[in-house]
């Protein structure tokens, strides 16, 4: 819309895996979040994981992983910047198929309960769609969710939202 506020949205994930059986794995996060729909200047996540493989063959992965995250969040409000440290545990799954030589599907649910901040939650979903154009070249489609259930600020407690990409497989 021509005369809507532009919103913007960075995001920046790291995250390490050790497989230490076929089955178990340990590893650890670390991720940015810029957020204007969410009034957040930064949020910083660092945590550490240990999670199963339920369902793994050639083709597919279900992951299953649970652990500890500790985060610093820095909010952009007409009040001032408010920072809030917290404690949080972590749940989640991934999903990924490689069902076809020219398609990749991953798809990641982390669930964040609050250890500090009784009934807050935060959930960070992500599904993306990678489609082979040709040799290394690829398309992609990405679908993204981000929800905090007890903002510390006035804010959205969403952001939703699609974005797609050209990218080079190296």
């Amino acid at each position: 819309q021509p005369d809507a506020d532009s919103t913007a949205r960075n995001q920046f994930t790291f995250d390490y895996r050790k497989q230490l059986t076929p089955r178990w794995f340990a590893g650890g996060l670390f991720d940015l979040l810029q957020s204007d729909q969410q009034s957040l200047k930064l949020r910083t996540t660092v945590g550490g994981l240990v999670g199963r493989n339920f369902y793994q063959t050639e083709h597919s992965r279900l992951s299953i992983y649970g652990g500890v995250a500790g985060s610093r969040e820095n909010y952009s409000t007409s009040i001032g910047e408010p920072n809030n440290t917290n404690a949080d545990a972590l749940a989640g799954a991934d999903f990924t198929t490689f069902r076809f030589k020219t398609t990749d599907i991953r798809t990641r649910f982390s669930l964040f309960p609050s250890l500090t901040t009784p009934g807050r939650m935060r959930l960070q979903a992500t599904s993306d769609l990678h489609i082979k154009v040709v040799k290394d070249l690829y398309w992609g489609f990405h679908v993204y969710e981000n929800f905090d259930s007890k903002p510390p600020v006035s804010a959205n407690k969403n952001d939703l939202g699609i974005s797609t990409s050209l990218g080079w497989k190296f």
